[in-house]
């Protein structure tokens, strides 16, 4: 597996390569080079090596750039072809277009465009309501529930901005907030940290603040993290948010949070099984788990919890990230709402991203779920 991994890896970097010479080549050419030359292709031909290698980490602003560039570049290359063969068969050269294909114009334009479009889908997040309906017994008027997932602090905001999203949140006068994961990450300083968990502290609901870990939160990715597991609690706890790691909690007589620590802790250790965490748990309540990752939700419906609420896709973020996810089955829901025999699920597609304020998938948002009797 490792070995074709690296076969696919090496086809990759070849076709990037392959894309950004000929495009920079027919640049040069436009512009009078000596295409034929060995100087203006060597020149080419590095600058594309160059291109690919900065495209090694895809999480760089940088290679984000540049990927979108290549695969602008191969769909203007596939629409020359169509044309190509479409002047062949008509008798037509269609040399207008040749002139702006060769300048290099139109996938630079459209790389702009995207990227702007992406930008702006990021920056503008909107509020995303659902309702869901139970059997159970739960008090008339339901409760409701507003959710962040996917901060990633400071990526796609400052403080200011996050003020101004806790603020829109509290108009929206939830019972409970919950916080499913990856609010900070490896690239968060300590100082960040603080100031994030500081602003959501301050949002007041009828039950109070609740935050389960995501993959990210503890900065396990980096080899000298930012800030200690410990400074992470206390940032969390000291501003009045309750940690719910593997963890059950009844918030009335009709309602219980359960909070699920996140499946990648069993790289260091273990997490507990839902059958765990429903021991001792009144099952007659409405049970609402809150699962960082998008994962087990088959068994977790089997199990009878109520409602899951999870983040971590990012509904993809880039395209087609989110669909390649869904095809290989990486999660059991890659954004929205679904069912799983009785339970119902909810998976954000996050209020910020990770890497670079970059969204061609989903929107960022935040999300209020209005629990409901059935009748």
């Amino acid at each position: 597996m490792l070995g074709i991994g690296w076969i696919a890896v090496a086809l990759a970097a070849a076709v990037l390569w392959m894309l950004f010479y000929l495009y920079l080549l027919h640049i040069l050419e436009f512009f009078r080079a000596n295409g034929k030359s060995w100087v203006v292709r060597g020149a080419a031909a590095l600058a594309a090596l160059a291109g690919v290698l900065a495209c090694g980490n895809i999480w760089n602003l940088e290679a984000a750039v540049l990927l979108h560039g290549a695969a602008l570049i191969g769909l203007v290359d596939l629409v020359n072809l169509i044309g190509k063969a479409v002047g062949k068969a008509s008798g037509h050269t269609f040399p207008r277009w040749r002139k702006v294909y060769r300048s290099g114009v139109v996938p630079l334009a459209a790389t702009v465009l995207v990227l702007g479009f992406a930008y702006w889908n990021m920056e503008t997040i909107v509020e995303t309501d659902y309702t869901v309906y139970t059997p159970k017994e739960i008090r008339p008027e339901g409760y409701r529930i507003a959710m962040i997932s996917d901060l990633h602090y400071n990526t796609t905001m400052d403080r200011e901005k996050l003020e101004e999203q806790c603020r829109r949140i509290q108009d929206t006068q939830p019972d409970l907030l919950v916080l499913c994961g990856d609010l900070v990450d490896e690239n968060t300083t300590l100082e960040e940290l603080q100031e994030a968990f500081e602003e959501l502290g301050q949002v007041e609901s009828t039950y109070g603040t609740f935050f389960v870990y995501g993959n990210h939160d503890r900065s396990r990715y980096r080899p000298e993290p930012n800030y200690t597991e410990e400074q992470l609690r206390e940032a969390i706890e000291g501003n009045g948010i309750r940690i719910l790691r593997d963890e059950a909690l009844a918030l009335s007589e009709e309602l219980t949070v359960i909070g699920r620590d996140d499946r990648s802790v069993s790289q260091y250790g273990s997490r507990k099984s839902g059958t765990e965490l429903l021991e001792g748990v009144d099952t007659a309540d409405f049970l609402l788990l809150l699962d960082h990752q998008p994962r087990e939700y088959a068994e977790d419906g089997a199990l009878g919890f109520d409602l899951v609420l999870s983040g971590h896709t990012h509904a993809g973020q880039l395209w087609p990230v989110g669909w390649i996810n869904q095809l290989l089955g990486v999660s059991d829901v890659n954004y929205g709402y679904a069912r799983f025999g009785d339970m119902q699920a909810i998976v954000s597609s996050g209020i910020g991203g990770w890497g670079y304020p970059l969204r061609t998938s989903g929107r960022a948002e935040f999300v209020t779920v209005q629990v409901l009797p059935e009748g």
